[in-house]
């Protein structure tokens, strides 16, 4: 309900926002993961709050959505990128961390209901976030080039 409203105080003031994006990699898998309240398929993310910097968000926002905890000096810059999304202006700072082995993902079922670890082309056959499509696709890009 709470994101409904969101939505509406959107429409009507069309804000700026800026937020984070973490891409987890296991090997050329990417964790997929699914929100309660969006029809659309995503990764971890989520706003910076008030004086915080975007990585200590991302930080915070992969322990907050899938439970894990990691340095933040282990998170790479992957670059920013902007859309019109859900009636505002969304600017992410895109973060990319690497495993070796699968990390110990755990799903809140609230506000996070389903996680999976993806190639990229299956990935991209979902519905996903304008944001997570537009860093894919550079992913691809980078890959082919």
């Amino acid at each position: 309900m709470a994101y409904r409203v969101l939505l509406c105080l959107w429409y009507i003031r069309k804000p700026t926002t800026h937020g984070v994006y973490i891409a987890v990699w296991n090997n050329n898998k990417l964790l997929i993961i699914k929100n309660s309240y969006r029809k659309a398929y995503t990764c971890p993310s989520g706003g910076i709050k008030r004086r915080e910097k975007d990585r200590d968000a991302a930080v915070r926002e992969l322990r907050e959505e899938v439970g894990l905890s990691v340095e933040a000096h282990r998170l790479r810059f992957a670059g920013e990128y902007t859309c019109l999304n859900e009636f505002k202006k969304d600017t992410v700072s895109f973060f990319e961390i690497h495993f070796t082995d699968y990390p110990p993902v755990k799903k809140d079922n609230r506000e996070v209901v389903w996680t999976k670890f993806m190639e990229v082309g299956k990935a991209m056959e979902l519905p996903l976030s304008p944001l997570l499509e537009a860093y894919l696709k550079d992913c691809v890009a980078t890959k082919q080039g």
